[in-house]
């Protein structure tokens, strides 16, 4: 289903008109110190998959604990930008601390975000 010229640009102005601005929104983002407190507990990694169904590769960020368990449960992390906010310092600094705490690891989905990459490319990348 690929948007129209006028209907991204129409997305495009309901986004600016309402103050949803990536700059200014990541600018307002918080992260608690206890959470950076964990990335030594960690190593961190960068894959890129290829997507055939919509023909754009997805980064993942994989995030192992330094104390790995045996059998260690696996957290796919969709970092909650709502496809339109990407993924930040914030994200990595979460997906540590978890990966840390679950003695696991981390597949942090760095998903193509909209309206440069309509529904479903985001969708497909995650899944």
């Amino acid at each position: 289903m690929a948007l129209t010229t006028n209907e991204i640009q129409r997305y495009r102005e309901v986004i600016s008109n309402t103050g949803a601005q990536r700059e200014s929104m990541a600018a307002a983002r918080s992260v608690p110190g206890e959470y950076a407190a964990q990335v030594h507990r960690v190593v961190r990694s960068t894959e890129t998959i290829a997507v055939p169904a919509v023909q754009l590769p997805v980064k993942v960020h994989v995030v192992v604990a330094k104390e790995r368990r045996k059998n260690c449960p696996v957290h796919i992390n969709l970092h909650g930008g709502g496809f339109y906010f990407g993924h930040s310092e914030d994200d990595d600094l979460y997906c540590a601390r978890l990966a840390a705490e679950l003695q696991g690891i981390v597949l942090d989905v760095d998903y193509a975000l909209c309206p440069e990459h309509p529904f479903p490319a985001a969708f497909e990348q995650s899944y």
